[in-house]
């Protein structure tokens, strides 16, 4: 019985060994490195994943001189609804900004509830950014906007939250504005 513990003991500290060393190693990788991933953007309408590429810099030359752009994106639209919601349903929109500069790349990413009055849902979303980017005046960034009828299901004792109806719509690239401008975009009216 004792050999057991002993084994089970020696498992047990090469199995931690193993853990805390991939700790180490992960910081060491984040040091060294930048970023995880390939940049660029995911289209969700068509599912078509657009790469960025970012040239590495020659020996010798210097970073980019950066600006920040704040700036706020108000993405507003009224769209008609074939699905009439249920009781309980939520109506939700959600847009995305995304802006590859050569310094940096962004995500944006915001949410709310629509109001539902009779067939429409109005939704209104916004975005208040500020990027930091190398080439601001000749930058673009993608918006794209998507519109859900979310509805909570009950299966024993776990909800589950599913999309019974969902629409994307990606917009046309807007170029990015001056330092503390106010956008709207309006999504043409489609239905859902």
């Amino acid at each position: 019985m004792k050999m057991l513990r002993v084994i089970f003991v020696s498992v047990c500290l090469v199995g931690l060994t193993q853990l805390l060393w991939s700790q180490n190693a992960s910081v060491d990788m984040a040091r060294h490195t930048q970023s995880h991933g390939v940049p660029g953007y995911l289209d969700p309408r068509t599912g078509i994943f657009t790469t960025r590429a970012q040239a590495a810099p020659a020996e010798g030359a210097q970073e980019p001189t950066v600006t920040a752009v704040p700036f706020e994106v108000k993405v507003d639209g009224v769209w008609h609804l074939s699905t009439i919601p249920k009781a309980g349903d939520i109506v939700s929109c959600q847009a995305s900004l995304s802006v590859f500069d050569a310094a940096n790349s962004y995500f944006e990413n915001a949410a709310s509830i629509a109001t539902i009055s009779g067939a429409n849902a109005t939704c209104n979303v916004l975005l208040p950014v500020e990027w930091t980017l190398a080439t601001p005046n000749t930058d673009t960034f993608s918006v794209s906007y998507r519109i859900s009828i979310v509805r909570a299901i009950a299966v024993g004792s776990t909800t589950n939250v599913v999309d019974i109806r969902d629409v994307d719509v990606t917009l046309p690239s807007q170029a990015v504005p001056s330092s503390g401008a106010i956008i709207t975009i309006n999504i043409p009216t489609p239905r859902i």
